[in-house]
């Protein structure tokens, strides 16, 4: 197995950090070839998530693994809605460039809940 069934925070926080770090480039840059590489490393850390993120789901889902997978499709399917229309808005408000200030502050958001809830396979005690 690439990722054991003992899920503690490190593997689904760890997947966020690569875009954190990587969008500061992005962000920072005025070169289009450094920004291009930024996006794209980004996005092969995000391309991770997903599917850890619904393992993760499926394993806290307590042996139900439809629901989990269900819910798992609802948070996807609004969260690709409503970004792109939250970020058009934001660009509209304060300009594109700060309105990917976002990027960094959800990101953070998404480590730190991760990290403050760790879930763990059942049967498997928390690895100290």
């Amino acid at each position: 197995e690439i990722v054991s069934r003992d899920w503690s925070s490190d593997v689904c926080s760890s997947d966020l950090v690569l875009p954190l770090v990587m969008w500061v480039p992005m962000w920072l840059s005025t070169s289009a070839p450094v920004i291009l590489g930024s996006m794209i490393t980004i996005g092969f850390g995000l391309g991770l998530h997903y599917p850890l993120s619904v393992a993760r789901m499926v394993t806290a889902s307590g042996g139900r693994p439809d629901l989990a997978n269900s819910r798992s499709a609802l948070a996807s399917g609004t969260a690709i809605s409503v970004a792109p229309l939250t970020l058009g808005v934001l660009a509209d408000a304060a300009g594109l460039h700060r309105a990917f200030l976002a990027v960094p502050v959800i990101l953070l958001l998404a480590i730190v809940a991760t990290v403050k809830h760790p879930v763990h396979a059942a049967g498997s005690s928390p690895s100290a």
